[in-house]
This record gives structure tokens, sequence and C-alpha cells, in this order.
């Protein structure tokens, strides 16, 4: 299912951009200078062509209307070159499962989540600038560090697109969809910059429990 729903994403976004034709990790590679050419839309207009990343969308709005984080607007002009490492809905879904499984209450929705927390979680999926993969990937045994938005926090990407967080782990399954503004890398996972653990207590401090 996910190979499939993958395909029909990278059909609509050649309509809507003009992203390099092979999507293929590591064999864009060879060809960084075409993938790195700006897109003609901006990342937002991107992730809605896809009609995979409707949570991710969902997630910014929530921010930005309980916060003022201004994510939507970083997002959707001109004004700077941002990379996205963007998890897809299944990659929500299963997130909201997991915490709906580990708290004594019904989590269903991002907006059950603490806006904070959601803040923090969606800067850990941005790093400043335009990087392909050939400035994502690891080119040795050692993996690439990424630094994100979140203030001092990374995670790591080997050679394949697996990325290692601070909380779990993902993989990078759509490479170098390019926008006007910036890059998308599409993952399989919601990146998590603190230990499951550590962002239920958070929560609860959040809470005041």
């Amino acid at each position: 299912m996910k190979k499939f729903t993958t395909f029909i994403a990278f059909c609509l976004f050649v309509v809507f951009t003009s992203c390099n034709d092979d999507n293929s990790v590591e064999d864009n590679q060879n060809s960084y200078k075409k993938f790195n050419k700006p897109g003609d839309v901006t990342i937002v207009q991107a992730a809605q062509s896809f009609g995979i990343f409707n949570q991710l969308l969902g997630a910014v709005a929530y921010v930005d209307s309980e916060l003022n984080a201004g994510l939507g607007e970083a997002l959707s002009t001109n004004q700077g070159q941002t990379t996205v490492f963007a998890p897809d809905d299944d990659a929500f879904v299963a997130l909201l499962e997991f915490l709906d499984g580990v708290r004594d209450e019904t989590i269903d929705d991002i907006t059950d989540i603490p806006a904070p927390i959601v803040l923090a979680v969606l800067e850990y999926h941005l790093t400043p600038g335009r990087r392909g993969s050939n400035s994502v990937l690891a080119r040795g045994r050692n993996n690439r560090t990424i630094q994100t938005m979140l203030d001092g926090a990374s995670f790591q990407v080997d050679k394949t697109g697996n990325i290692f967080a601070v909380g779990n782990s993902s993989k990078i399954f759509l490479a170098n969809q390019s926008a006007s503004n910036g890059m998308v890398h599409a993952i399989e996972d919601v990146l998590l910059p603190l230990t499951p653990g550590d962002i239920l207590a958070l929560w609860d401090e959040l809470e005041g429990n």
C-alpha cells in the first residue's frame, strides 16, 4: 500500500512541479544539479498537491493558530529556503495510535496534543536551506548530522536514507521534491525529538499533572 501511495503521490507532484523524474534516494545523487533547481510552487502548495500530507498541514495550522508560530507563512512564501522532512498521513496516524495507547485519554487528532509539543516536533522536521539528497545522505560509513530548527536538536541520516532521531527512527521514501522555497523529503514516521517517555512527562507537566 505504501508503494502504491508513493507512486500516486509522485505522479501528482510531476503535474504540479518541475521536479526530477527519478526519485530514488540514492540514484538522485548523480543528478543533484537538476533536482536542486527551484520548483514552480511553494512547499505548502506542493504538499497540498500530493494529497498525503494533510495531517502535516493540519499540524502546521494548529500551532500557527494556538501559538502564532508562523510556520505556514514560512512554508508558503518565497522569503527563504527550508528543507522539510515530511511525514505522510500514515505516519501521523501511527503516532496518534501510539499516544492513544499510552495515555489515559482518547488521542485521535493532532489537536489533542499540547500545541508546544506539536511545534517542537514540527521544528524537528525542518532544517534551513535547500538541501537535496546530496547534502542529506551520508557519504561514507559515518552518518550525516542534520541540525534542525528545533534549538540544539539534530538527527542522523545514513547513506541509504535511514533516519535516526532522538526518540525513534524513520526512512526517506520519496526524496528531492523541489519547491520554489525549499526541498521536501517524504519520510515514513513522525520524528521524535525526545524519547516517548520524556514526551509523555512533558505533556503531564504542561497540563499541570
